[in-house]
């Protein structure tokens, strides 16, 4: 029997209102930051959510977190919406969605030692634990991340940037969450060390049972961490599907440039570089029909530019939001 996934994300909209200066500062225009996107997150796996700077990842990630609300649409876990619960079961959610941050230099409090920075989500949570017990998990966690124990009343300013990376994981898995929201965890740090941090990641994800959202733009990460991709232009999903098909096969022309700009795994792979000519529209002003159709080297023609595509199903779990599927079918379009 199909389990139901752990988190459902349902025609998500985040629009920001732009408002003109003066006395009145009325809104004026809107950023459509989020225009409609849906997903699932399983348990046990990893979401990546892909694209250029501005298209909506961040937000996205804002808005399950509940550091933003929705425009419209839904996040269900365990089919609730999280922003319509109560202050009691939404404290609850919060306490199974954590984050780690880019930067390790500046996500953690240079004034707490590593003990106070890791077990403070437990005086939050379970006050009623003694001190004995809180260092007890302390410790432990601290040890599935990869750290020694005995170096947890240092601060963050003493260990490298690697090692502030796994306190700040384990300052998340302390409180035993379900979701992780992961954003560009290793861009920040040595090419030398990503390796062992992603390998930590998926060590802890089989040890713990958690599921990832991660936000990337490193290709090579997302390609080794994720189950799942979802790629973002302008705001809208345009490409979702299982890890190994949408980098195999690409299929939105968006996405096939995407991939083309990155480095090849092997020096003598031979790669056909897509120029994508243009800048990336303003949210504020989005253009009419597909949003990418002004830079698009495929484009049809009309269609393109008067109406909006819609996510059909190319393959089993990996749809494309693209005329050229819909006027040419699948094998067109894969071979294009």
């Amino acid at each position: 029997m199909a389990t139901e996934p752990l988190l459902r994300v349902r025609n998500l909209k985040k629009h920001f209102p732009v408002r003109a200066a003066g006395l009145f500062r009325r809104s004026t225009q809107v950023v459509k930051a989020v225009d409609g996107v849906s997903f699932d997150i399983e348990a046990g796996q990893t979401l990546a959510i892909v694209g250029e700077s501005g298209c909506g990842k961040s937000t996205t990630a804002n808005v399950i977190l509940g550091l933003e609300k929705p425009t419209s649409g839904e996040v269900l876990m365990d089919g609730k919406n999280v922003h319509a619960l109560p202050r009691a079961d939404y404290r609850a959610y919060r306490r199974r969605m954590q984050t780690v941050f880019q930067d390790p230099w500046s996500s953690l409090n240079p004034r707490m030692r590593v003990t106070e920075i890791v077990g403070e989500p437990l005086f939050v949570n379970h006050p009623e634990l003694g001190r004995k017990a809180r260092l007890e998990r302390i410790h432990k966690v601290l040890e599935d991340v990869g750290l020694n124990p005995k170096l947890a009343n240092r601060y963050p300013h003493e260990f490298s940037g690697g090692q502030r990376q796994r306190i700040a994981v384990a300052a998340a898995l302390i409180s035993q969450p379900d979701i992780i929201i992961l954003d560009e965890p290793v861009s920040a740090l040595d090419v030398s060390i990503r390796a062992q941090i992603m390998n930590m990641f998926r060590d802890i994800q089989e040890q713990y049972g958690l599921s990832y959202l991660l936000i990337a733009h490193d290709l090579g990460t997302t390609r080794y961490m994720a189950d799942k991709i979802a790629v973002f232009y302008l705001g809208k999903m345009i490409e979702y599907g299982a890890t190994e098909d949408v980098f195999n096969e690409p299929l939105h022309p968006y996405t096939k440039a995407l991939f083309s700009a990155a480095l090849p795994s092997h020096p003598d792979i031979e790669r056909e570089e897509i120029i994508l000519e243009g800048e990336v529209p303003s949210p504020i002003n989005p253009p009419s029909g597909c949003p990418f159709h002004v830079r698009c080297p495929m484009k049809l023609g009309d269609v393109c530019e008067t109406k909006v595509p819609t996510l059909g199903e190319e393959l089993p779990a990996h749809v494309v939001s693209c005329h050229i599927y819909e006027a040419s079918g699948a094998e067109e379009v894969a071979s294009a």
